[in-house]
């Protein structure tokens, strides 16, 4: 079956995608109720694209550019999403942008000045990521992999940080209450506090 090719300024609805390479320049295309299945998007330039209640799944979405492109109830699942600066993406005048995360890696991501605000990141990998200046009230971070990420000047009250690891989050300058963690990983909130911990006598 031949792939169909994406065009710039089309608009695509309810279609299913899968298996489909996207290379080049995309610029000005919509698509509303896609799905984008085992789809290879590496290196793909979306610009002042449009995506609204689409998913997709099982893709590599590594070192997209997404100037310009809105991000309206996207899914993006157990999908590589390595490299990508989110706040290159068009958002609203509060600056949303709703997308959620599952099980995904999102390792050297940028989110800069973005409300995320009950965003979900559950069960990835996240590694030397960036969220700096982001609305993350009651988002969730649930089994993901934090090692080597950054967060400056967030808000993070009310988010769910139970089951996840390696973070390291200085309480001094981001908002964290009403934050959930969980024992033993949540030590990392102490990070920059001053505290000096230790492990008690054996005898």
């Amino acid at each position: 079956m031949t792939q169909p090719t994406l065009r710039s300024g089309r608009t695509y609805r309810d279609r299913t995608f899968r298996d489909l390479k996207v290379e080049g320049v995309l610029e000005g295309a919509a698509f509303h109720d896609c799905v984008f299945d085992g789809c290879d998007l590496h290196e793909a330039r979306l610009l002042d694209c449009r995506f609204v209640d689409t998913d997709f799944l099982s893709s590599d979405l590594g070192l997209i550019d997404v100037a310009g492109s809105a991000f309206l109830g996207v899914t993006i699942e157990n999908a590589h999403v390595v490299g990508v600066n989110w706040s290159a993406a068009f958002c609203d005048a509060n600056h949303r942008l709703e997308a959620d995360f599952k099980d995904s890696i999102l390792n050297f991501a940028r989110f800069e000045g973005l409300d995320l605000r009950a965003r979900r990141f559950e069960g990835c990998t996240i590694h030397e990521a960036l969220f700096d200046r982001c609305a993350l009230v009651d988002a969730s971070f649930r089994r993901s992999d934090l090692t080597g990420t950054q967060f400056r000047e967030c808000d993070l009250g009310g988010a769910d940080l139970r089951k996840a690891r390696g973070y390291r989050i200085d309480v001094r300058s981001n908002g964290v209450t009403g934050l959930r963690a969980w024992m033993p990983e949540a030590v990392g909130l102490l990070h920059g506090s001053g505290v000096e911990l230790e492990e008690p006598p054996t005898d």
